[in-house]
């Protein structure tokens, strides 16, 4: 992070109470602190007193930027209504700690290796996630007898 970084984060945080700007700022945030700022925005999100516009935006930019699928079966916003919003599992979710949502041809992998009794070391398993997209690594596995 620049100084120039570092100098907007104030501005940034702050914008973050007001839902005119709220977007701006949280996207901000993201941009400059990474997943520093996901404390910040599941506030926004659980937050009752703010709008659904200002809830689902912020739930959309932390899915896009964590990879987490939280908003993937919610319905159209026309047709959304705050008990759609994944409160409950946003708010385990940062209970854990964040943690990092492996691909689902990861969790396919590290599956089938574990009913074999194998365990990838987790950071074998940050390897993959990072990787398997970029396709510097190909998972073609047949597992017999499972």
């Amino acid at each position: 992070m620049t100084q120039d970084d570092s100098d907007c984060l104030p501005f940034l945080r702050k914008g973050l109470k007001n839902e005119d700007i709220d977007y701006g700022c949280l996207c901000g945030l993201i941009k400059v602190i990474g997943a520093d700022a996901y404390k910040d925005i599941v506030a926004l999100i659980v937050n009752k007193r703010r709008s659904l516009d200002s809830r689902s935006s912020s739930l959309s930019a932390i899915c896009d930027h964590s990879g987490q699928t939280f908003n993937e079966d919610l319905p159209v916003f026309a047709d959304m209504k705050p008990s759609d919003l994944p409160v409950a599992q946003i708010q385990d979710w940062a209970n854990a700690g964040f943690p990092d949502r492996l691909p689902e041809k990861v969790e396919t992998l590290v599956a089938a290796l574990a009913k074999l009794g194998i365990e990838l070391p987790e950071d074998y398993a940050k390897f993959l996630t990072k990787n398997i997209e970029r396709r510097i690594v190909t998972i073609s596995m047949t597992v017999v007898g499972s």
